[in-house]
């Protein structure tokens, strides 16, 4: 029987580190949901992971506010650049009538400066 004189592999400590994270975060999740019965470990980790959920949904809602503030600012530049838009187009068709008017007064005037001389 021979043996080895090679030392046998020690596995890489950043490799069991992130194994034994991950089995820590999918414990805590099936004890979250109830499919795992809750040990102290799980109650030692709950405060901090409260807490770094707080403050992502803190950031996430600033973030949000940040989008909403452009959102609004785009759909006042728009609402803005529309009333612009159908101010002009009033003026337009004001400006139109007037001188329809004006025309039409122009065209009674000489039909009645007609009639007056042939009365």
């Amino acid at each position: 029987m021979a043996t080895s004189l090679r030392p046998k592999a020690r596995p890489n400590k950043a490799i069991l580190f992130a194994s034994n994270a991950l089995r820590k975060a999918r414990n805590d999740v099936l004890m979250d949901l109830g499919q795992m019965e809750k040990t102290e470990d799980y109650f030692t980790r709950l405060p901090e992971r409260q807490k770094r959920t707080k403050k992502h949904l803190a950031e996430m809602s600033e973030r949000r506010k940040g989008r909403n503030k452009r959102k609004r600012a785009a759909e006042e530049k728009a609402a803005a650049a529309a009333k612009a838009a159908r101010e002009e187009e009033i003026a337009e068709a004001q400006a139109r009538r007037k001188k329809f008017e004006r025309e039409k007064g122009e065209k009674t005037a000489r039909t009645r400066k007609l009639l007056l001389n042939i009365a």
